[in-house]
Order: structure tokens, then C-alpha cells, then sequence
């Protein structure tokens, strides 16, 4: 299980502005960034560290509805036998 979440993981961070600016990037870069959850998370903890209120309650609300989808779609897939 640990290897899987880290495949799955790690390419999420690296299409995300964790460790650097997309602001560069190539325009289906910045499409993928926009899809991936690990985006929002960056910047709802640089808009903590930065004192960005109004962008990080954006940013929360996104991982929250994403959080509940999940959790809608976990409870309904459960299967215990």
C-alpha cells in the first residue's frame, strides 16, 4: 500500500507549485496543475504562511468538497465480508 500512494503521489506533487513556480510552465502543465488536488493544498499553506485569507478559504473549500466526494464514494464502494 505504501508503494502505491507514493506512485501515485509523488507525480501529483511535481505537477504542483510545492517546490516551484508554474508560472513558466508549459500551458498543459498548468492545466494538469489546476486538476490536482496536491495544488490546492500548496496553496492554501502558502496563503497561510502569507496571511491570505480570502485565497485560502478558496483553496480549503476545494479540498473539502473533494474530501467529501471521496468519502460519498469510499462509504459506497465498502465492502465488508
Amino acid at each position: 500500500m505504501n508503494m502505491s500512494s507514493t506512485l501515485c503521489s509523488m507525480p501529483m506533487i511535481f505537477f504542483s507549485s510545492a517546490f516551484y513556480s508554474l508560472d513558466n510552465a508549459p500551458q498543459w502543465i498548468q492545466i494538469i496543475s489546476r486538476l490536482n488536488p496536491f495544488q490546492y493544498a500548496a496553496e492554501l499553506g502558502k496563503g497561510a504562511l502569507m496571511g491570505e485569507g480570502n485565497a485560502s478559504l478558496f483553496n480549503a473549500l476545494v479540498l473539502v468538497v473533494l474530501a467529501l466526494v471521496c468519502a460519498v464514494i469510499a462509504v459506497k464502494t465498502f465492502r465488508y465480508e
